[in-house]
Protein backbone atom coordinates (compact mmCIF):
# COMPACT_ATOMS: atom_id res chain seq x y z
CA UNK A 1 0.00 0.00 0.00
CA UNK A 2 2.97 2.25 1.00
CA UNK A 3 4.70 2.16 -2.50
CA UNK A 4 1.10 3.18 -4.32
CA UNK A 5 0.90 5.84 -2.43
CA UNK A 6 4.38 7.05 -3.29
CA UNK A 7 3.41 5.98 -6.89
CA UNK A 8 0.20 8.26 -6.64
CA UNK A 9 1.91 11.23 -4.85
CA UNK A 10 4.49 11.68 -7.34
CA UNK A 11 1.94 11.28 -10.05
CA UNK A 12 0.23 13.97 -8.08
CA UNK A 13 3.42 16.26 -8.47
CA UNK A 14 3.92 15.94 -11.95
CA UNK A 15 0.52 16.87 -13.04
CA UNK A 16 0.99 20.21 -10.73
CA UNK A 17 3.90 21.11 -12.13
CA UNK A 18 3.34 20.60 -16.04
CA UNK A 19 -0.12 22.69 -15.12
CA UNK A 20 2.52 25.29 -14.19
CA UNK A 21 3.79 25.94 -17.78
CA UNK A 22 2.64 27.78 -20.16
CA UNK A 23 3.65 28.38 -24.22
CA UNK A 24 3.59 31.59 -25.54
CA UNK A 25 0.33 33.30 -26.28
CA UNK A 26 -1.37 32.98 -29.92
CA UNK A 27 -1.25 35.58 -32.01
CA UNK A 28 -4.35 38.13 -31.98
CA UNK A 29 -4.12 37.98 -35.55
CA UNK A 30 -2.46 36.21 -38.54
CA UNK A 31 -0.27 38.84 -39.54
CA UNK A 32 0.43 42.14 -39.32
CA UNK A 33 1.88 44.38 -41.79
CA UNK A 34 4.23 46.95 -40.04
CA UNK A 35 3.67 50.96 -40.99
CA UNK A 36 7.14 52.05 -41.53
CA UNK A 37 5.97 55.21 -43.02
CA UNK A 38 4.12 56.53 -39.78
CA UNK A 39 6.30 58.50 -37.31
CA UNK A 40 5.87 56.52 -34.17
CA UNK A 41 5.15 58.91 -30.78
CA UNK A 42 5.72 56.08 -28.57
CA UNK A 43 7.22 52.44 -28.65
CA UNK A 44 5.48 49.21 -27.89
CA UNK A 45 6.09 45.34 -28.70
CA UNK A 46 6.19 45.67 -32.32
CA UNK A 47 5.29 48.69 -34.81
CA UNK A 48 1.65 49.86 -35.77
CA UNK A 49 0.19 47.60 -38.17
CA UNK A 50 -0.76 48.79 -41.76
CA UNK A 51 -4.89 48.33 -43.02
CA UNK A 52 -4.89 44.45 -44.11
CA UNK A 53 -6.53 45.02 -47.12
CA UNK A 54 -3.60 47.06 -48.47
CA UNK A 55 -1.00 44.78 -47.81
CA UNK A 56 0.94 43.82 -50.85
CA UNK A 57 3.36 41.18 -52.25
CA UNK A 58 6.46 43.07 -51.68
CA UNK A 59 5.64 43.47 -47.80
CA UNK A 60 6.51 39.56 -47.84
CA UNK A 61 9.76 40.04 -49.79
CA UNK A 62 13.18 41.82 -49.04
CA UNK A 63 16.78 41.81 -50.94
CA UNK A 64 18.66 42.16 -48.21
CA UNK A 65 19.86 38.48 -47.67
CA UNK A 66 21.15 38.17 -51.33
CA UNK A 67 24.06 40.57 -50.73
CA UNK A 68 26.69 38.87 -49.21
CA UNK A 69 28.41 40.37 -46.05
CA UNK A 70 31.77 41.77 -44.90
CA UNK A 71 33.61 38.62 -43.19
CA UNK A 72 36.61 40.81 -42.00
CA UNK A 73 34.48 43.30 -40.51
CA UNK A 74 35.07 41.27 -36.85
CA UNK A 75 38.80 38.68 -35.59
CA UNK A 76 35.95 35.25 -36.28
CA UNK A 77 35.86 36.06 -39.56
CA UNK A 78 31.86 35.92 -40.17
CA UNK A 79 29.03 38.41 -41.11
CA UNK A 80 25.48 38.26 -39.96
CA UNK A 81 23.00 40.07 -41.78
CA UNK A 82 19.05 40.35 -40.18
CA UNK A 83 16.36 41.02 -41.08
CA UNK A 84 13.67 43.44 -38.91
CA UNK A 85 10.22 45.05 -39.73
CA UNK A 86 12.45 48.29 -41.41
CA UNK A 87 13.21 45.55 -44.56
CA UNK A 88 10.57 43.17 -44.42
CA UNK A 89 7.38 44.30 -42.91
CA UNK A 90 5.70 41.19 -43.34
CA UNK A 91 7.20 39.57 -40.04
CA UNK A 92 5.46 42.09 -37.53
CA UNK A 93 4.42 40.22 -34.81
CA UNK A 94 5.25 36.69 -36.18
CA UNK A 95 7.88 36.10 -33.57
CA UNK A 96 10.10 35.26 -36.74
CA UNK A 97 13.82 36.48 -38.27
CA UNK A 98 15.40 35.55 -40.92
CA UNK A 99 19.06 35.92 -41.40
CA UNK A 100 22.44 35.27 -43.51
CA UNK A 101 25.28 34.15 -41.95
CA UNK A 102 28.43 33.85 -44.09
CA UNK A 103 31.39 32.33 -42.86
CA UNK A 104 35.08 33.26 -44.22
CA UNK A 105 37.56 29.91 -44.78
CA UNK A 106 38.63 29.22 -41.55
CA UNK A 107 36.36 31.29 -39.89
CA UNK A 108 34.38 30.83 -36.47
CA UNK A 109 31.13 31.10 -35.31
CA UNK A 110 31.52 31.67 -31.64
CA UNK A 111 29.26 29.61 -29.37
CA UNK A 112 25.92 31.07 -28.72
CA UNK A 113 22.66 30.62 -27.28
CA UNK A 114 19.03 31.76 -28.44
CA UNK A 115 16.68 32.15 -25.84
CA UNK A 116 13.21 31.26 -26.12
CA UNK A 117 14.15 30.51 -29.68
CA UNK A 118 15.69 27.69 -32.07
CA UNK A 119 18.06 27.79 -34.64
CA UNK A 120 16.44 26.34 -37.84
CA UNK A 121 18.02 25.75 -41.28
CA UNK A 122 16.13 25.93 -44.57
CA UNK A 123 17.33 25.50 -48.24
CA UNK A 124 21.02 27.23 -47.93
CA UNK A 125 23.32 27.39 -50.44
CA UNK A 126 27.30 26.91 -48.63
CA UNK A 127 30.03 28.62 -51.00
CA UNK A 128 33.37 28.75 -50.01
CA UNK A 129 35.58 31.74 -50.99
Amino acid sequence: MRKNYSLLHQFISLALLLSQAKSDPDPLQDYCVADTKTPRSFYFNSAPCINPELAVSSHFTTSVLSKPGNTRANPFGFNVTLTNTANLPGLNTLGLTMARVDIATNGLVPPHIHPRASEGSGSGIVRLE
